[in-house]
């Protein structure tokens, strides 16, 4: 490997990437009406663990395995990102959402499915925004910086 896939450890952009959507989602509540409603303390409680369930089940594993392969990119990461970000909000929306309790199970699973496609796009921001954070601790350029080696027929 001529030259390093990143420039400080590892460790410190996965920590970025589990620390940022909690603060992004406190920046958030503190700035808006429902402050009043949501105490800070149960945003921390419950997107702290998530998030770093998300980094450390997804981005950990992915990132380790395209390093071992030389392969380790900022847009690896962030498609990798959006993808996790989307699928843990919209499953954490649909199981807050369902309600089996219901007389009426197909409406039950239709609240459930509109709150989950909700959570999708917000988690999609946040994943990307966490991949970036990832990225940006670990030193992984956003761009190459040498040129491509030729292929030996």
């Amino acid at each position: 490997m001529d030259t390093p896939q990143h420039s400080r450890p590892l460790w410190i952009g996965l920590l970025a990437c589990a620390l940022t959507p909690t603060f992004l989602l406190v920046v958030e509540l503190m700035g808006s009406s429902a402050r009043v409603m949501i105490p800070v303390e149960v945003v921390l409680v419950v997107s702290l663990p998530a998030s770093l369930l998300a980094t450390y089940v997804v981005a950990w594993p992915y990132a380790l395995w395209l390093r071992r392969r030389g392969k380790l990119s900022s847009l690896r990461l962030c498609a990798a990102g959006i993808l996790a970000g989307a699928a843990v909000l919209a499953a954490f929306n649909f199981y807050m959402s369902w309600y089996p309790q219901m007389q009426d199970h197909s409406l039950a699973i239709s609240i459930a499915l509109q709150s989950a496609r909700k959570g999708a796009t917000g988690g999609a921001v946040l994943g990307l925004l966490s991949s970036i954070a990832l990225v940006v601790g670990a030193g992984i350029p956003f761009r190459r910086s040498g040129r491509a080696k030729p292929v030996a027929l």
